[in-house]
Protein backbone atom coordinates (compact mmCIF):
# COMPACT_ATOMS: atom_id res chain seq x y z
CA UNK A 1 0.00 0.00 0.00
CA UNK A 2 2.67 2.22 0.82
CA UNK A 3 4.36 1.68 -2.23
CA UNK A 4 1.36 2.41 -4.38
CA UNK A 5 0.73 5.47 -2.69
CA UNK A 6 4.23 6.53 -3.68
CA UNK A 7 3.73 5.74 -6.96
CA UNK A 8 0.65 7.60 -7.35
CA UNK A 9 2.84 10.22 -5.81
CA UNK A 10 4.75 10.52 -8.42
CA UNK A 11 2.57 10.44 -11.27
CA UNK A 12 0.84 12.87 -9.87
CA UNK A 13 4.18 15.43 -9.16
CA UNK A 14 5.02 14.02 -12.97
CA UNK A 15 1.79 15.83 -14.38
CA UNK A 16 1.72 18.72 -11.87
CA UNK A 17 5.21 19.30 -13.09
CA UNK A 18 4.25 18.50 -16.82
CA UNK A 19 1.15 20.94 -16.73
CA UNK A 20 3.97 23.73 -14.97
CA UNK A 21 5.98 23.47 -17.53
CA UNK A 22 3.59 23.81 -20.43
CA UNK A 23 2.20 26.79 -18.86
CA UNK A 24 5.69 28.46 -18.24
CA UNK A 25 7.05 27.45 -21.73
CA UNK A 26 4.02 28.97 -23.00
CA UNK A 27 4.27 32.08 -21.09
CA UNK A 28 7.54 32.59 -22.10
CA UNK A 29 7.35 31.68 -25.57
CA UNK A 30 4.50 34.54 -25.65
CA UNK A 31 6.97 36.78 -24.01
CA UNK A 32 8.97 36.27 -26.43
CA UNK A 33 6.74 37.12 -28.78
CA UNK A 34 5.87 40.25 -27.99
CA UNK A 35 9.05 41.14 -27.34
CA UNK A 36 9.79 40.53 -30.78
CA UNK A 37 6.64 42.24 -32.21
CA UNK A 38 7.73 45.44 -29.62
CA UNK A 39 11.01 45.72 -31.66
CA UNK A 40 10.07 45.10 -34.85
CA UNK A 41 7.39 47.89 -33.93
CA UNK A 42 9.96 50.40 -32.41
CA UNK A 43 12.00 49.86 -35.82
CA UNK A 44 9.28 50.61 -37.99
CA UNK A 45 8.62 54.01 -36.00
CA UNK A 46 12.49 54.81 -35.96
CA UNK A 47 12.41 54.17 -39.54
CA UNK A 48 9.34 55.99 -40.28
CA UNK A 49 10.48 59.14 -37.86
CA UNK A 50 13.82 59.18 -39.58
CA UNK A 51 11.82 59.49 -43.25
CA UNK A 52 9.37 61.99 -41.83
CA UNK A 53 12.25 64.11 -40.92
CA UNK A 54 14.36 63.28 -44.39
CA UNK A 55 11.43 64.54 -46.33
CA UNK A 56 11.30 67.36 -43.62
CA UNK A 57 14.42 68.58 -44.68
CA UNK A 58 14.48 68.68 -48.30
CA UNK A 59 14.14 71.81 -50.29
CA UNK A 60 10.27 71.89 -51.17
CA UNK A 61 10.98 75.09 -53.18
CA UNK A 62 11.48 74.53 -57.10
CA UNK A 63 13.02 77.48 -58.95
CA UNK A 64 11.44 77.92 -62.32
CA UNK A 65 12.43 79.63 -65.71
CA UNK A 66 10.60 82.16 -67.54
CA UNK A 67 10.38 84.20 -70.30
CA UNK A 68 8.86 87.87 -70.62
CA UNK A 69 6.92 88.13 -73.66
CA UNK A 70 4.73 91.07 -74.71
CA UNK A 71 5.41 91.94 -71.43
CA UNK A 72 3.89 88.43 -70.07
CA UNK A 73 5.47 85.87 -68.04
CA UNK A 74 5.32 82.34 -68.97
CA UNK A 75 7.39 79.43 -67.56
CA UNK A 76 9.88 77.36 -69.53
CA UNK A 77 9.94 74.79 -66.40
CA UNK A 78 11.79 73.63 -63.48
CA UNK A 79 15.31 75.07 -63.90
CA UNK A 80 17.04 71.27 -63.22
CA UNK A 81 14.77 70.46 -66.20
CA UNK A 82 15.76 72.60 -68.80
CA UNK A 83 18.11 71.58 -71.92
CA UNK A 84 21.68 71.86 -70.82
CA UNK A 85 22.26 74.87 -73.46
CA UNK A 86 19.09 77.17 -71.64
CA UNK A 87 21.17 76.04 -68.17
CA UNK A 88 24.70 76.86 -69.59
CA UNK A 89 23.18 80.01 -70.43
CA UNK A 90 22.04 81.45 -67.04
CA UNK A 91 25.12 79.74 -65.53
CA UNK A 92 26.98 82.03 -67.74
CA UNK A 93 25.25 85.20 -67.04
CA UNK A 94 25.79 84.02 -63.40
CA UNK A 95 29.49 84.05 -63.70
CA UNK A 96 29.42 87.14 -65.89
CA UNK A 97 27.14 89.23 -62.95
CA UNK A 98 29.60 87.71 -60.03
CA UNK A 99 33.23 89.39 -61.33
CA UNK A 100 31.06 92.22 -62.81
CA UNK A 101 30.01 93.29 -59.31
CA UNK A 102 33.33 92.12 -57.39
CA UNK A 103 35.73 93.98 -59.75
CA UNK A 104 33.44 97.13 -60.99
CA UNK A 105 34.09 100.36 -59.08
CA UNK A 106 31.09 103.14 -58.73
CA UNK A 107 30.29 106.42 -58.32
CA UNK A 108 27.49 105.68 -56.69
CA UNK A 109 27.74 104.39 -53.39
CA UNK A 110 23.88 102.68 -52.77
CA UNK A 111 24.78 101.38 -56.50
CA UNK A 112 28.13 99.67 -55.12
CA UNK A 113 26.89 98.33 -51.99
CA UNK A 114 23.98 96.53 -53.87
CA UNK A 115 27.31 95.39 -56.45
CA UNK A 116 29.06 93.95 -53.20
CA UNK A 117 25.44 92.24 -51.41
CA UNK A 118 24.48 90.67 -54.81
CA UNK A 119 28.39 89.26 -55.16
CA UNK A 120 27.91 87.83 -51.36
CA UNK A 121 24.49 86.29 -52.26
CA UNK A 122 26.39 84.13 -54.87
CA UNK A 123 29.21 82.78 -51.78
CA UNK A 124 28.73 79.82 -49.48
CA UNK A 125 30.13 79.76 -46.50
CA UNK A 126 33.58 78.13 -45.54
CA UNK A 127 35.11 78.36 -49.39
CA UNK A 128 37.52 79.63 -50.48
CA UNK A 129 35.73 82.08 -52.83
CA UNK A 130 34.27 83.53 -50.03
CA UNK A 131 37.75 84.16 -48.84
CA UNK A 132 39.45 85.12 -51.96
CA UNK A 133 36.86 87.88 -52.13
CA UNK A 134 37.10 89.03 -48.41
CA UNK A 135 40.64 89.72 -48.53
CA UNK A 136 40.01 91.51 -52.14
CA UNK A 137 37.74 94.08 -50.26
CA UNK A 138 39.65 94.19 -47.13
CA UNK A 139 43.32 95.40 -49.40
CA UNK A 140 40.69 97.21 -51.82
CA UNK A 141 38.28 100.03 -50.19
CA UNK A 142 36.29 100.69 -53.21
CA UNK A 143 34.26 103.05 -51.46
CA UNK A 144 37.83 105.37 -50.85
CA UNK A 145 39.03 103.86 -54.81
CA UNK A 146 35.86 105.12 -56.40
CA UNK A 147 37.24 108.73 -54.96
CA UNK A 148 40.22 108.91 -57.54
CA UNK A 149 39.17 106.25 -60.57
CA UNK A 150 36.41 104.13 -61.92
CA UNK A 151 36.22 100.61 -63.22
CA UNK A 152 33.78 99.18 -65.58
CA UNK A 153 33.88 95.47 -66.03
CA UNK A 154 33.68 93.66 -69.70
CA UNK A 155 33.15 90.17 -69.32
CA UNK A 156 34.83 89.03 -72.82
CA UNK A 157 34.58 85.41 -72.59
CA UNK A 158 33.12 82.36 -70.07
CA UNK A 159 34.13 78.93 -71.67
CA UNK A 160 32.78 75.97 -69.27
CA UNK A 161 36.28 73.32 -68.70
CA UNK A 162 33.98 71.05 -66.93
CA UNK A 163 30.71 70.32 -65.82
CA UNK A 164 31.55 72.33 -62.84
CA UNK A 165 34.61 74.38 -63.62
CA UNK A 166 35.02 77.85 -65.85
CA UNK A 167 37.53 79.96 -67.15
CA UNK A 168 36.06 83.35 -67.15
CA UNK A 169 38.22 86.62 -69.01
CA UNK A 170 37.15 90.40 -68.82
CA UNK A 171 38.31 93.50 -69.48
CA UNK A 172 38.60 96.64 -66.82
CA UNK A 173 38.40 100.35 -67.72
CA UNK A 174 39.82 102.46 -65.41
CA UNK A 175 38.70 105.89 -65.88
CA UNK A 176 40.65 108.59 -63.26
CA UNK A 177 39.02 110.90 -61.88
CA UNK A 178 41.91 113.59 -62.22
CA UNK A 179 41.59 115.00 -65.96
CA UNK A 180 45.19 115.07 -66.49
CA UNK A 181 45.58 111.18 -66.83
CA UNK A 182 44.12 109.17 -69.42
CA UNK A 183 41.72 105.98 -68.92
CA UNK A 184 43.48 103.01 -69.45
CA UNK A 185 42.42 99.09 -70.00
CA UNK A 186 43.60 96.38 -67.75
CA UNK A 187 42.79 92.42 -68.88
CA UNK A 188 42.28 89.25 -66.47
CA UNK A 189 41.71 85.91 -66.61
CA UNK A 190 40.39 83.45 -63.89
CA UNK A 191 39.53 79.98 -63.16
CA UNK A 192 36.07 79.49 -61.20
CA UNK A 193 34.71 76.23 -59.69
CA UNK A 194 30.68 76.13 -59.33
CA UNK A 195 28.28 74.28 -57.32
CA UNK A 196 24.40 74.21 -57.20
CA UNK A 197 22.52 73.91 -53.87
CA UNK A 198 18.96 74.45 -54.31
CA UNK A 199 16.97 76.76 -52.12
CA UNK A 200 15.55 75.81 -49.23
CA UNK A 201 13.69 79.06 -48.14
CA UNK A 202 12.12 81.79 -49.64
CA UNK A 203 14.99 84.48 -48.60
CA UNK A 204 17.20 81.92 -49.92
CA UNK A 205 15.32 81.99 -53.25
CA UNK A 206 14.99 85.70 -53.60
CA UNK A 207 19.11 86.52 -53.22
CA UNK A 208 19.65 83.44 -55.58
CA UNK A 209 17.07 81.55 -57.40
CA UNK A 210 19.03 79.77 -59.47
CA UNK A 211 21.04 78.08 -56.30
CA UNK A 212 24.09 78.19 -58.38
CA UNK A 213 27.41 79.42 -55.81
CA UNK A 214 30.86 80.20 -56.72
CA UNK A 215 33.22 77.75 -54.56
CA UNK A 216 36.46 78.93 -56.26
CA UNK A 217 37.66 82.38 -57.68
CA UNK A 218 41.46 82.09 -58.88
CA UNK A 219 41.94 85.12 -61.24
CA UNK A 220 45.31 86.87 -62.66
CA UNK A 221 46.05 89.93 -64.41
CA UNK A 222 46.89 89.45 -68.14
CA UNK A 223 47.94 92.24 -69.01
Amino acid sequence: MKQQAQEELNILYQRARHEWDERMGSAIAMANHWRLTALVSMTITFVAVVGVIYIGAQSKIQPYAVTIKNGEAAAIGKIQQLPLTQQHALHTKALTNFVIDVRSVLADVQAQKTFITRAYQRLMPDTPALTTVDRYFKKNNVFEKAQTQLVTVNVTSVLPLSDNTYQVEWTESVTPRKGNILPYTVRYKATMNTVTALPSNEKALIQNPLGFFINTFNYVKLT
